[in-house]
């Protein structure tokens, strides 16, 4: 009797902190401790060695399984808020409520405080003018480095033998991963985020306060700053619909405040001045179908290989999509070899008929390439404090999928990888109407929302002041299309990044996309080529597989 009262005090205590989900794992982990007992009860030990050893051993493995498979929730318990997070800041103690394990270490004059779950390197000239401070995973298929420590070491020779920031600039272009990279050159700071800006860098400044962290409301509060009026103008905005979710727009950030470092911009503090320019300036070439292709499979696959290290587990996001089935063609193999499984989630309370068939898809894809297939229940879950708490304390100003977020962190590892095939849609096309005479703010209000929100005089003038930080113009462009450069720069810093930083919580998400040399080669096609992803047709041939 008293053991039942205590398993009902044990299952309450489960239920106020997880719901009811984590008292269902909860009650499938005690149950697989008791196992053996159980065996006995109803068979004698001689006849299920003697008679079916293999049975026996199937159902240890089952109890193994569910004895390690530890969600995220399980192993962080809903206390990691601000998730691979960091703060750099030039005061020593900025007025922030950060978590009490975090970490902290000295950057010239500056104070970095970060989450021992993100990958660090902080490297440091023997002379003590130069110095690199490297925040998660990158990777550089030219030399052939596949950890971040590498990159770290080779961004410190850069820096240190040469004059001026073009040899750090020019080393930091080509690197895969996500990853924020924080060069000093004496009292002289840039900060470069990835091809994508992924990992996101926030800044803000109250007078000679500087700060920049990973999340905004972290940079807002070290300035003592919270106001968040542009964000709430846009998310209650009775003109703004959009059914994929809605995003920020322009200069908008999640606090008035704050800003961004937007990709293929790098952001330089030299004593009070502080300048955000472009900097990406290869210009595309002339390739065939062939040579495009070949160059985005020689780096996929470098970037899938040094994925596949950074966890014990990893789990491929697939969908029935055109990007996923490239990456699975261009992969299979190194997918093979580390024993990846495929995942994709679903929205079983909705239904939806896209949704469902996308799911179907994915489905016939693991079979026919021998992967195992995890699904994933996105449906509107239950409230609980624990993580309601953890998600409003980390994002209180905009939630942009939280029941995904959720789904990840309570279904996926905290030592799992989830690859994600985002990124696809830069060398391909996104915008096909471009009959403009020429890129104004106003046309890139109408890319952003088709809703007459588009024709806002807020929203327009936000545009302008976007293509004025980052000097998005004919001029600057390199020779891409503005409109290429603008879903490349403002979608996938904004929209994208803030996805990727709510999944924080859970596994450690990878992007094996997130390479210029990818975007390089895709975008060097004619449009024609491009709009019909001629890219991965011939990939489709190379491997004798139909897309």
């Amino acid at each position: 009797m008293y053991q039942k009262i205590d398993e009902l005090r044990k299952a309450f205590w489960h239920l106020r902190h997880g719901g009811l989900k984590q008292v269902r794992r909860w009650n499938r982990n005690r149950i697989a401790g008791s196992l053996e007992s159980r065996k006995h009860r109803y068979l004698p030990s001689e006849a299920l060695t003697s008679s079916s050893p293999s049975l026996t051993q199937s159902w240890q493995a089952i109890a193994n399984r569910l004895e390690t498979s530890l969600s995220a929730a399980d192993v962080r318990q809903y206390r990691n808020f601000f998730a691979q997070g960091w703060i750099l800041t030039n005061t020593p103690n900025p007025d922030v409520s950060l978590p009490e394990h975090w970490k902290s270490l000295g950057f010239g004059a500056w104070t970095c405080q970060f989450d021992p779950d993100l990958e660090v390197h902080h490297v440091v000239h023997a002379e003590g003018e130069y110095e690199i401070l490297l925040l998660g995973q990158a990777t550089d298929s030219a030399k052939r480095l596949h950890t971040s420590k590498s990159v770290a070491s080779e961004l410190l020779k850069e820096l240190s033998s040469s004059l001026g920031w073009d040899a750090f600039d020019e080393a930091v272009t080509w690197l895969g991963g996500r990853f924020v990279a924080i060069g000093r050159r004496s009292s002289s700071v840039r900060i470069h985020v990835d091809a994508m800006a992924s990992r996101s860098c926030y800044w803000a400044r109250q007078g000679g306060h500087l700060v920049f962290a990973s999340h905004s409301i972290l940079a807002a509060q070290a300035i003592g700053d919270v106001a968040a009026s542009g964000s709430r103008w846009v998310l209650t905005h009775p003109d703004y619909h959009n059914p994929a979710g809605k995003c920020l727009p322009g200069m908008v950030s999640p606090h008035d405040a704050v800003k961004m470092v937007i990709a293929n911009c790098a952001l330089t503090i030299q004593g009070s001045e502080i300048s955000h320019r472009r900097f990406f300036s290869t210009p595309p070439e002339s390739l065939s179908v062939a040579e495009a292709a070949e160059r985005y499979l020689s780096e996929l696959r470098f970037q899938m290989d040094a994925a596949l290290a950074h966890r014990p587990k990893t789990v491929f996001g697939l969908t029935a999509g055109a990007d996923s089935r490239a990456i699975l063609t261009a992969t299979l193999d190194l997918l093979h070899t580390a024993d990846v499984s495929a995942m994709t989630y679903h929205f079983f309370a909705r239904n939806a008929d896209h949704s469902r068939e996308d799911l179907l898809g994915a489905n016939r894809l693991a079979n026919l390439s021998n992967l195992k297939h995890r699904v994933l229940d996105v449906s509107p879950r239950r409230k609980t404090h624990a993580f309601t708490s953890m998600y409003s304390k980390t994002f209180p100003t905009w939630a942009r999928f939280p029941t995904l977020a959720r789904t990840y962190y309570e279904e996926l590892g905290a030592d799992e990888a989830l690859i994600l095939g985002i990124g696809g849609e830069v060398g391909t096309v996104f915008y096909r109407d471009r009959e403009f005479d020429k890129i104004t703010p106003e046309v890139l209000a109408g890319k952003y929302t088709q809703s007459a929100f588009q024709h806002d005089p807020r929203l327009i003038e936000t545009m302008t002041e976007y293509m004025d930080y980052t000097e998005l113009s004919e001029e600057n462009s390199a020779g891409y299309d503005l409109l290429d450069l603008f879903y490349w720069e403002h979608r996938m810093s904004t929209w994208a990044a803030y996805g990727y930083s709510e999944a924080d919580f859970g596994p450690l998400v990878v992007l094996p996309l997130n390479s210029r040399r990818i975007f390089h080669a895709m975008l060097s096609l004619p449009f024609k080529d491009r709009l019909r992803r001629s890219v991965y047709h011939q990939l489709a041939l190379w491997s004798g597989i139909s897309a």
